[in-house]
Order: C-alpha cells, then sequence, then structure tokens
C-alpha cells in the first residue's frame, strides 16, 4: 500500500508543479520599478528545502510583508 502510495505520489507532484497557478500560497516579486518578476511558490516546500525559510515560515516568524 506504501509503495503505491509514494508511486502514485511521485506521478503526481509534478502536476502540482507545473499547475502551480492554483497550488500556491506565496509569491516572492524579485526586481525594481516596472522590471519585476513574481515567482509562485508553495511555502510548505520552500521550508521543507530551506532552513532559512523555514524559521521565517514560522508561526512566529516573520509575519509582515517582505520588501
Amino acid at each position: 500500500m506504501a509503495s503505491f502510495f509514494n508511486s502514485k505520489f511521485c506521478e503526481n507532484f509534478p502536476l502540482i508543479l507545473n499547475n502551480n497557478d492554483n497550488h500556491y500560497d506565496t509569491l516572492i516579486q524579485v526586481g525594481e520599478n516596472k522590471n519585476i518578476k513574481e515567482f509562485r511558490a508553495n511555502s510548505v516546500i520552500l521550508r521543507s528545502r530551506s532552513p532559512y525559510l523555514k524559521v521565517l515560515f514560522h508561526p512566529l516568524g516573520l509575519k509582515k510583508k517582505m520588501v
């Protein structure tokens, strides 16, 4: 059962990442003035991959909009 779940999860996970319009809760803006690029991301994935972002997104961590 566990291996079936893992194989289905591994199959479907890229679909979630590629269909990012519906599955994000974090918006990262990079650039200045009219040269701004936006990246949509999921905070769970960011926290799991980065110790810095794990602290940043912690419920007791930073709660304000970063500039």
